[in-house]
């Protein structure tokens, strides 16, 4: 109010001061009914000016008898709007330091928060994520049951809760129906997604672990590379459960995927092949062996190619080589030569091939096959005696788990020992 008067009388007091510039100006008569006005124009100025002005200050006398409290309402306005900012700030800070896990930053500021706005939604749903963060879920469920406005998921945020509940006591059944209500209402939500997958790929239900995989494709939960080794993982699986049921036609579907996303994977490789095997593709299978020899190889899919020549098999020179030339510098290539050369009694040759493979690795396999080497070309009993020790000490392993060092001839995607899952390599 006093400032407004003060404006008044400055512009007044201008009015004032433009009478006198101006006063210098001629005469100026104005007619008006039977009376003539003499004045100057600054004076006139002045005059119209002071009339705009008192009529302003009269409407502003009477709005304030009138409406006493409209002054301040606007002043409460911008306080309110300013304290907003201000709490949307410490409400953002805090949920800051809530998610990298500063619980004691993210209190203070949620504490100053509070200080502007008691008692708001915003401020509790907030308390109500530290609390859960800290575990402490009964406090959690209390406070957030004080939100009342209806743009928050009440029933979301209490699933979650309950969510952890349920893993903290690691009762899976529970964790499943959680999870599922979870994704009904907010389909990409990653802790749901996560625990889903892990549970049934634990549960070895790999068809529901594909479709949770295919829900999972679309978020960024996992890179590239992981989300694209889950997925060899879980169609080899699902091959294999397949196959095992001697269902070769949907085996074969699945292998065929995990071996288009990497074609030197060898359990989904040898599975494939022995699917094509099955399904009397042999030209299929000699395709697969082939191109995945050139890369990778094994003792395994080496006895899956010579099977698909029964007559000729390993004895065969020329059909080594043709596995051998593809891959000169492998284990397996020089053990396959090695074996043939030997099977046809050209001892010298056995032996090259077996020192060569030697130099690269060694197995059980070829210590066995040096000492029958030796053995059929009179060699010396020191050395055939070196070779007994070594065919000893060594063992022959297909597959072991990383975890508990559990021996498998064959590939499973679960682990009989420790439950393991892909953890068979």
């Amino acid at each position: 109010m006093i400032k407004k008067i003060f404006f008044v009388a400055f512009i007044l007091f201008i009015a004032v001061l433009l009478s006198y510039v101006l006063s210098f100006d001629g005469g100026v008569t104005i007619n008006f009914l039977d009376y003539e006005i003499n004045s100057n124009v600054g004076f006139l100025l002045f005059l119209l000016v002071a009339l705009f002005f008192s009529l302003y200050l009269f409407v502003y006398i009477l709005s304030s008898l009138f409406y006493p409290n409209i002054n301040k309402y606007k002043k409460k306005e911008k306080k309110l709007r300013e304290n907003i900012f201000k709490y949307i700030d410490f409400i953002t800070e805090s949920l800051v330091y809530k998610n990298i896990q500063n619980i004691k930053m993210a209190r203070k500021k949620l504490k100053m928060a509070n200080k502007l706005f008691k008692n708001s939604n915003l401020s509790s749903f907030v308390e109500s994520q530290i609390y859960c963060i800290e575990r402490d879920y009964d406090r959690s469920d209390e406070e957030f049951k004080k939100i009342s406005i209806s743009t928050l998921n009440s029933n979301l945020l209490s699933l979650k809760i309950s969510l952890e509940r349920a893993k903290e006591s690691n009762d899976c059944n529970n964790i499943e129906k959680i999870a599922i209500s979870i994704l009904e209402i907010e389909p990409l939500d990653v802790g749901s997604l996560k625990i889903l997958y892990k549970i049934y790929k634990k549960s070895t239900n790999w068809s529901r672990a594909l479709d949770i995989l295919n829900v999972i494709s679309k978020t960024k939960i996992f890179n590239q590379d992981v989300l694209k080794e889950e997925y060899i993982f879980i169609y080899t699986a699902f091959g294999k459960k397949y196959f095992d049921n001697k269902e070769y036609f949907e085996a074969k579907k699945y292998l065929r995927n995990a071996y288009e996303m990497d074609r030197y994977y060898l359990p989904s490789v040898v599975l494939l092949v022995e699917t094509y095997i099955k399904l009397n593709k042999s030209y299929k299978a000699i395709l697969v062996v082939k191109k995945t020899w050139k890369h990778v190889t094994g003792d395994k899919l080496a006895d899956l190619y010579f099977s698909l020549y029964s007559e000729k098999g390993k004895k065969d020179i020329k059909l080594s080589q043709s596995l051998y030339k593809l891959n000169t510098k492998s284990f397996y290539s020089n053990l396959i030569m090695a074996n043939a050369y030997f099977e046809n009694k050209l001892y010298n040759k056995a032996r090259k091939y077996a020192k060569e493979a030697g130099n690269i690795g060694e197995s059980k396999e070829l210590y066995e096959l040096m000492f029958k080497i030796e053995q059929s070309d009179e060699g010396s009993s020191a050395i055939m005696m070196n070779l007994r020790k070594k065919i000893a000490s060594v063992r022959n392993i297909g597959y072991k788990c990383r975890v508990c060092n559990q021996e498998y001839y064959d590939w499973q995607p679960k682990c009989s020992n420790c439950s393991g899952i892909n953890t068979i390599k």
